[in-house]
């Protein structure tokens, strides 16, 4: 018995070389986006994940302290070890000196490095690390004590406001974590993308994303 074939007709290599060449520029105008999009998630995660560890801890300090207003001036090693390590299982203090390495940048490129104000930090079992900068003062002018959270770390030590770096602020007289200072969600927008990564406006970054439910809005002015 004789078997009959047809006759099948592969790919030639130039179209085999035309759908490769397709595949790479979706490739190349995909991935970015994905990178850039998980970096966000990661980022909007570590930000509100740290916002809780904190809020949390204060919330226990004062239920066991008694209102904050009240507490005992001191340096940010001894608030830590007083009022916060104690409520975070897991966390390990970072003494001043460790701080020294490490850098911040605004962005116009200016440094501030993250010993400044005789900061103390306290790391999270989670990688996620707070810095208390300077005294914590019931008696300030402000009434407002000062964090910082470096949400994951790297070889160089050299970070960047409103993507690596987030500024928050304590409200003393209200025992309030506030996730903004000077600015709220009915400061203007455009204001607030003006000011981002700006040292000494750094809140707006922060302001940007939890008035949008903690997500990085489309129009966030720093690129992931």
């Amino acid at each position: 018995m004789k078997h009959h074939y047809k006759n099948k007709k592969g790919f030639t290599l130039a179209e085999v070389l035309i759908t490769l060449g397709i595949i790479g520029v979706v490739a190349a105008l995909t991935i970015p986006a994905l990178i850039s999009n998980y970096r966000k998630s990661v980022v909007e995660t570590r930000l509100k994940r740290s916002y809780s560890v904190l809020a949390n801890a204060m919330l226990f300090a004062v239920k066991d302290n008694g209102e904050s207003r009240n507490w005992a001036s001191v340096n940010a090693k001894t608030f830590i070890e007083q009022y916060l390590q104690p409520y975070i299982p897991g966390s390990k203090y970072i003494y001043e000196g460790q701080l020294m390495t490490m850098n911040v940048y605004d962005a116009h490129g200016s440094k501030i490095n993250f010993n400044a104000g005789n900061a103390s930090g306290l790391k999270l079992k989670t990688g996620e690390l707070i810095r208390v900068v300077g005294n914590f003062d019931p008696n300030s002018y402000q009434g407002i004590a000062q964090f910082g959270f470096l949400l994951s770390q790297n070889k160089s030590d050299k970070y960047y406001l409103g993507k690596d770096y987030f500024a928050f602020y304590y409200d003393i007289n209200k025992d309030k974590l506030l996730s903004y200072y000077s600015y709220n969600c009915n400061t203007n927008k455009s204001t607030l993308i003006q000011q981002c990564g700006m040292y000494g406006q750094d809140s707006a970054c922060t302001a940007l994303i939890v008035c949008n439910g903690w997500k990085i809005p489309k129009d966030y002015p720093i690129r992931f």
